[in-house]
């Protein structure tokens, strides 16, 4: 295993064991990016939304600070070993999120506005973080939401594939609508499989150029947290801070509300209203640590 790979397989960032055919896949994508000198490709399927019921929702928060920032400390040494950089290319398919969640298109536009903005603070020259809509290799947004109904159609006579993938998928879904109703989980549960099981979703994120970076374990997935400590998407959490010596320490992120996670001395703030303001491009070279006023 060569030194680049070491660098981007490394612990405590990736959080369980690389399967053979994940290895095969990094090596043969990096040995690629060397011969050509072109940036190691990462590929990080999200959301492209803020979870409904949190707070200041559909505004993001903490957490996607702390998410770019955990990248840029893992980007790091690979961007060192590696002249022609680092390039996380985070993807989301527009015009599918009313069909899966109900969410109305404008609270996606929202959200990916400034998760672009925090984009453009947190990047640099040797490491990029880029949006990609899915929606634009189907030829825009209602192509998409037609091929994700399509899909959708063809899913419901095997679905689900094994009660415990069931399970799970329907426990997610809950999670990401706002109705408590079985029958409506269970809908949006198929739905989110329809999308995410689209033939050019997974040829970008997976079968591409991309190393797809995951937050759970997998084939093709390199399982990384999101911040130290969790392998919560900072899309569905919220970011806590910590009062300490004068400053505020990132800790995490978490899907409960962070006033029952953080001590009684502890400080929480969800923080999104003035969030960009207060971020310069020269705070993303120390970010674990962020001054206050």
């Amino acid at each position: 295993m060569s030194s680049l790979i070491e660098t981007i397989v490394r612990r405590p960032y990736r959080r369980s064991a690389v399967d053979e055919s994940t290895q095969a896949d990094i090596a043969e994508k990096v040995a690629r990016a060397q011969e050509q000198c072109q940036p190691v490709k990462f590929s990080v399927p999200f959301g492209g939304y803020k979870l409904a019921h949190l707070p200041h929702s559909p505004h993001l928060n903490w957490a996607e600070v702390f998410w770019l920032n955990y990248l840029r400390d893992y980007a790091e040494p690979i961007a060192v070993s590696h002249p022609a950089g680092v390039v996380f290319s985070f993807s989301y398919m527009s015009g599918v999120l009313s069909f899966i969640n109900g969410y109305p298109a404008a609270y996606q536009a929202l959200y990916i506005d400034e998760l672009r903005r925090l984009f453009s603070l947190a990047s640099c020259d040797r490491i990029r973080f880029e949006l990609m809509d899915i929606a634009d290799l189907y030829g825009g947004a209602q192509q998409a939401l037609e091929a994700a109904e399509q899909r959708y159609q063809s899913l419901q006579a095997h679905w689900p594939v094994s009660p415990e993938a069931e399970t799970q998928k329907l426990a997610s879904a809950a999670r990401n609508i706002t109705s408590t109703e079985p029958e409506d989980i269970r809908t949006a549960a198929m739905r989110c499989d329809a999308m995410e099981s689209l033939e050019q979703r997974r040829r970008f994120n997976k079968f591409g150029e991309h190393i797809q970076l995951s937050n759970l374990r997998g084939s093709l997935s390199l399982h990384l947290g999101s911040a130290p400590g969790t392998v919560v998407q900072a899309w569905v959490g919220i970011g806590a801070l910590l009062q300490g010596k004068g400053r505020v320490i990132s800790l995490g992120q978490w899907q409960k509300s962070p006033l029952r996670e953080v001590s009684a001395a502890g400080l929480a703030l969800p923080l999104s209203s003035h969030l960009l303001e207060s971020i310069s491009p020269e705070d993303w070279a120390g970010l674990s640590v962020i001054p206050v006023d």
